[in-house]
């Protein structure tokens, strides 16, 4: 029998040289450098030659560097100061609620429409999140003469799967343009804060 063989990858050798080289530079006492600059210029003293992109990269994935990170310059949001009538645009949601049994029904969701530009808002209850029952609800909202919401012109959701299927084709049947966006964790928490106040009224 021969001697048995060990292959070794050798990009992954270095990423894990460079990786204990960085630890060894970083978690000693005089390091905890709070820029990547500061630990570039540290890397060059040792003897290193890491770029500026390989050390930003793996502070990113350092718990302690995330806690102590300067806050960023510059966060986008998104502006809604251009859209200043009534039906221009609604946004839509739903949120897990504390079941509530009427009759025969358990009610586990709450589902909302908002006006953007007056924050005019209806809320419904749901039993599950199933398209069918989130266009009907829709639908109820749209139809009904003595509401002051009708079919905007721009409609925002999710991604989630209440929005596809029938619901998708009754509001694409309102000639309305459907925008569907990534929630940001701002956008969520502000939605999900409206919900639970509808949710103790």
């Amino acid at each position: 029998m021969g001697e048995p063989v060990i292959y070794i990858d050798p990009q992954k050798a270095r990423d894990l040289d460079r990786d204990l080289a960085l630890q060894k530079l970083y978690y000693r006492p005089e390091g905890y450098y709070q820029t990547a600059e500061k630990m570039l210029v540290a890397c060059k003293k040792a003897g290193y030659d890491f770029t500026l992109a390989v050390i930003k990269k793996w502070l990113n994935r350092q718990a302690l560097y995330q806690i102590h990170k300067p806050r960023p310059k510059f966060i986008q949001y998104a502006s809604f100061n251009s859209i200043q009538t009534l039906n221009k645009a609604h946004q839509s949601d739903t949120t897990p609620m504390p079941h509530d049994k009427v009759g025969n029904r358990i009610y586990k969701y709450r589902g909302v429409i908002k006006d953007v530009a007056t924050r005019y808002r209806r809320s419904f209850a749901l039993t599950d999140k199933s398209s069918a029952q989130m266009a009907k609800e829709i639908q109820k909202i749209y139809n009904n003469p003595n509401d002051p919401l009708n079919p905007p012109e721009d409609f925002i959701v999710d991604r989630g799967t209440e929005y596809m299927g029938e619901c998708k084709d009754l509001l694409l049947s309102y000639n309305l343009l459907l925008n569907v966006t990534i929630k940001n964790l701002r956008n969520m928490l502000i939605f999900g804060k409206m919900l639970k106040i509808f949710i103790c009224l």
